[in-house]
């Protein structure tokens, strides 16, 4: 299935970006201040649980105050912590994330938080399809 982006709306806090993917799409919010806004949660998908994949360099100044809004709205919030750089965005990172997710006991309905963008986002699109 062929996957596309578009620019949906822009507010004064921040761009949301939809990746189309049919009736599996969902909105990227691109802005400053949007951990701390309680509108940036309005609409999250149902769930038990949620898994934040980030990296050694973002992780540790945003993870923390993430997960502290997703227990909010989720039972269970799982982590994965990943070296920082592009050497590191292979098979064996996705490895990692998948391993992480079936030793938590994730399910089909767990939601991906990808914090950190580039290839993490990526991440998150492909574990979409597992």
């Amino acid at each position: 299935m062929p996957m596309s982006t578009k620019l949906s709306t822009t507010h004064r806090c921040c761009t949301t970006v939809t990746v189309d993917l049919e009736d599996r799409s969902y909105p990227v919010h691109i802005g400053v201040g949007l951990l701390d806004n309680p509108d940036s949660w309005a609409n999250l998908p149902k769930a038990q649980s949620a898994v934040v994949v980030s990296n050694t360099t973002v992780g540790p100044l945003y993870l923390a105050r993430l997960k502290q809004q997703l227990r909010l709205h989720y039972a269970h919030v799982h982590e994965v912590l990943l070296q920082d750089g592009e050497q590191y965005k292979d098979w064996r990172s996705l490895n990692t994330i998948i391993e992480t997710m079936l030793a938590a006991g994730c399910a089909r309905k767990t939601v991906l938080f990808a914090l950190g963008g580039g290839g993490w986002g990526c991440y998150r699109v492909c574990c979409r399809y597992l």
